[in-house]
């Protein structure tokens, strides 16, 4: 391999990386002596416009400072307004201002060379600006080296690529998969290659998440998870039930000056490649097939329902935790279907702990569903689970997922059992009638449409909730197969494993329906495992993933391998995804461009379902601690979910901090390091109870429990001991048994 490396580094390849390395090297040099700095600055802004601005291309930050004394929670806003400049010369949105703020920022781009803008806003009489800076940012040079990185990997690979095949040749094999995987995903992430952001029904929710995730980073907030962006100011719990590891990358884009739609397109074509990905390894490894690979990779990133979780509900957390349940699929095939007598059989057991894990990490109720699945896989397969071999590797399933991702479970599962919340409402709602028409399983036409209420109006306009033509074509093959099956010796295993994947799918299509008797098993004592599935058509994904391994099985089982047969489905699946992928792009309602995430407000919470029962929303905004009779502070300053205040008491009292109150919040005195009560309050405000005669400096903030820093040394123990484990496990198995060699030369 070295020897092949050196033959490829020929003198253009040398120039290339030359090249690449003196553009990145001026884009640094950029970056650290660049234009940056002040531009304008304003001791007051009286009049509704500023004059005319006229700047150079680079990102900008409007700094304001202001003072209000009435009573609207929004008594103005500020916007920046284009006068010269043309189409997309500067990306920027307002933002409004919030009473109980002293300050605010407005992030905006300017893309053309040169562009003329003016600051507006629009204000009560008694909201009164006592300081607008204009500052030019270094945003343009850090978004420059990562566009220098990223194309120069693009092209690197690309010249890499040719030169291996000039001097060495490429197989059929792994054209076929750099055709391909790239080709997909860039079908699949059609509508996210526009210059606006399609308005999905929980978009603003998630682009929320993304902001409070970017604001953590900058003010050294991630080690608690709990972001205190939320709810103007008052923190929120969203990360600890609703996993952000895969966040983190539209966050750092955020972090290093990109818009916020264009963080988000971005996360949903890294979701999409991703996907693309795991489901070629999963299925070409499964049957040791490329081309069955290949095909999968193909119906699986193009399934409609996939497609309609990226785009009309902007689902991001369940159509990121899709991408891994391919890995569940393998995972458990190779459980119940490999030689348990095989050397690397003992390392089954970690594919479906990758596959667990990530879909944990992203949508806990698609974990569920994946959770009720593989029980009924045990169920049905109850002879080979009871095997020795297989139980101990669907032991290691639970106890090495349980364990990775200990640090999320247990302060989860802390919160969750420590108070009660919004989402426990669920449980009582009746699921029945959000399921689809029984006959939609055979719908095909994937338009984008935007009503799921068919009780309400009926299919008119409906969404694309279905498996699709081409996956609906797969299954058809397994059951031609499956009839017309003649018993051979190596293909039954295959045959077995087609008709478990049969059962379940068909499982799967009932529960999505209105059919399925969900109001009935709710109301028989099932209801709280029932009502926060919300929507039965969650299983839709299910649907899709069992769909296309069910088709792979069929296309396996045939007696004369058709490679058109294959070609054939997988055409079908790309004409109607690109149907589906234009029409959502064209047709779509709500198209909108948000590139500033102030703009975005702090209450998106959807449904509110990790808002403590007591708490009101309307409470939430700016305002000072509330001190009970004889209870007195000064020098009050909150950073983030930080707050110090000197206090003094007569008799004994409370203060009310503007913070949500969750299990993890701690006070003490900061003189003497006495520690003190803390609980909820009045709307679930931070409440710090004080003793009588107290005088000294209180210092309250959220730093969680100490067990759950135990929680996360075991997940990263035990992540890095399998690692170790198994690459030197691996490396073993590579090494050449030199036993026998040796024994014939004595």
């Amino acid at each position: 391999m070295k020897n092949k490396l050196t033959a490829l580094a020929g003198i253009k390849t040398k120039l290339l990386l030359a090249a690449e390395g003196l553009l990145l090297v001026m884009m640094i040099a950029g970056a650290i002596w660049g234009k940056t700095g002040m531009m304008y600055s304003w001791p007051s802004m009286e009049q509704a416009e500023t004059e005319a601005l006229r700047l150079s291309r680079g990102t900008y930050r409007l700094g304001l400072q202001y003072e209000y004394a009435g009573e609207s929670f929004n008594p103005g806003s500020v916007e920046i307004l284009v006068e010269e400049g043309g189409y997309r010369s500067v990306f920027t949105n307002g933002i409004p201002i919030y009473a109980g703020t002293t300050e605010n920022s407005l992030e905006f781009t300017v893309a053309a060379k040169e562009a003329v803008v003016r600051i507006a806003a629009e204000r009560e009489e008694t909201l009164r600006f006592t300081a607008v800076e204009l500052v030019r940012t270094k945003g343009a040079y850090l978004k420059g080296i990562c566009f220098v990185l990223f194309f120069s990997l693009v092209v690197d690979l690309l010249v890499l690529a040719k030169s291996y095949q000039d001097k060495f040749g490429l197989s059929d094999k792994v054209r076929a998969v750099c055709i391909v995987i790239p080709f997909v995903t860039a079908l699949a992430s059609f509508p996210s290659l526009t210059d606006y952001q399609i308005m999905g029904a929980d978009m603003i929710f998630h682009l929320m998440r993304v902001e409070a995730l970017k604001h953590a980073i900058l003010s050294g907030e991630l080690h608690v998870r709990m972001q205190s962006l939320w709810l103007a100011g008052h923190g929120y719990a969203n990360s600890f039930f609703y996993g952000d590891t895969l966040l983190f990358f539209p966050a750092a884009l955020r972090v290093l000056g990109f818009t916020a739609d264009f963080s988000f397109r971005v996360f949903i074509l890294m979701i999409n490649l991703l996907t693309a990905c795991i489901a070629y390894y999963s299925f070409a490894k499964m049957f040791a097939d490329h081309r069955i690979g290949l095909l999968a990779c193909v119906l699986y990133t193009l399934a409609p329902y996939r497609i309609y979780n990226c785009y009309n509900r902007s689902a991001m957390g369940e159509f990121a935790a899709m991408s891994f349940l391919p890995l569940l699929i393998y995972g458990f095939y190779r459980i119940y279907m490999s030689d348990a007598k095989e050397k690397n059989y003992r390392w089954s057991f970690l594919i479906p702990v990758i596959g667990f894990s990530g879909v944990i990490q992203s949508h806990m109720l698609s974990c569920e569903m994946a959770g009720i699945f593989t029980v009924i896989l045990c169920l049905i397969l109850w002879k080979k689970t009871f095997r020795k071999e297989v139980f101990i590797q669907l032991f290691c399933v639970v106890v090495g997922t349980v364990l990775i991702n200990l640090w999320y479970i247990v302060p989860c599962l802390d919160l969750m059992s420590a108070d009660a919340y919004y989402f426990a409402h669920n449980a009582n709602v009746y699921i029945q009638d959000r399921g689809v028409y029984l006959w939609q399983i055979f719908y095909t036409l994937q338009a984008a449409g935007s009503s799921s209420r068919y009780p309400e109006t009926g299919f008119t306009d409906a969404e694309p909730i279905n498996m699709g033509i081409a996956i609906l074509a797969g299954v058809t093959v397994l059951v031609v197969c499956l009839c017309r099956h003649r018993k051979r010796e190596q293909a039954e295993r295959v045959r077995y494993a087609g008709i478990a994947v049969l059962l379940l799918l068909l499982l799967a299509l009932g529960m999505s329906t209105s059919v399925f008797p969900w109001n009935f098993l709710s109301a028989h004592g099932l209801n709280k495992l029932i009502g926060p599935i919300q929507f039965p058509t969650r299983f839709t994904g299910i649907v899709s993933v069992l769909g296309v391994t069910a088709g792979c099985i069929g296309l396996y089982m045939l007696d004369v391998y058709k490679r058109e047969m294959l070609f054939g489905i997988a055409a079908v699946s790309v004409l109607f995804a690109l149907y589906q992928t234009n029409d959502i792009a064209q047709v779509s309602d709500g198209l909108i461009k948000i590139y500033d995430g102030n703009g975005l407000g702090t209450t998106a919470i959807l449904g509110a379902e990790y808002l403590p029962e007591g708490a009101d929303v309307n409470h939430m905004t700016w305002h000072a601690p509330v001190a009970s009779g004889e209870v007195s502070f000064f020098d009050y300053v909150k950073d983030g979910l930080q707050v110090e205040a000197s206090v003094q008491t007569g008799r004994e009292g409370f203060i009310d901090f503007p913070m949500l109150y969750y299990k993890g919040y701690s006070a003490y005195c900061i003189d003497s390091g006495e520690k003190l009560v803390v609980g909820p309050g009045e709307n679930y405000d931070v409440r710090v109870l004080l003793p009588a005669g107290f005088q000294g400096k209180v210092h309250v903030g959220y730093t969680g429990m100490w067990y759950w820093r135990i929680a996360e040394l075991v997940s990263v123990l035990t992540g890095v001991g399998l690692a170790l484990l198994y690459f030197r496990d691996l490396s073993g198995l590579r090494k050449p048994d030199t036993r026998l060699k040796k024994k014939t030369e004595k």
